[in-house]
């Protein structure tokens, strides 16, 4: 799931509600990153995220959210990232 203009992390005519999204966990990318197959900067790649990629976070240990997306086929996808690396939607100002 992707979301046009998303950079900004609003969420302006797409019928989503910001604050639903964050209840759910879900969550933007803000930056290019590497999925791991644990929460350690030195494991297996298991895929690879673009900005503004949508996300739903499943598990947490210490700095790392375990996390699942959607890749290009529509396959659901599992890895680790760093928390810093992506952040919470934000309704209309």
């Amino acid at each position: 799931m992707k979301f046009p203009g998303a950079c900004h992390y609003y969420i302006i005519e797409q019928e989503r509600d910001a604050t639903s999204l964050n209840v759910f966990q879900y969550r933007i990318v803000n930056r290019a990153i590497k999925a791991r197959l644990k929460h350690d900067c030195h494991s297996q790649i298991t895929g690879y995220l673009q900005e503004d990629q949508v996300v739903r976070v499943i598990d947490k240990y210490r700095k790392w959210l375990q996390i699942e997306w959607r890749d290009s086929e529509g396959e659901s996808c599992f890895g680790w990232i760093q928390n810093y690396k992506v952040s919470e939607f934000k309704g209309e100002k």
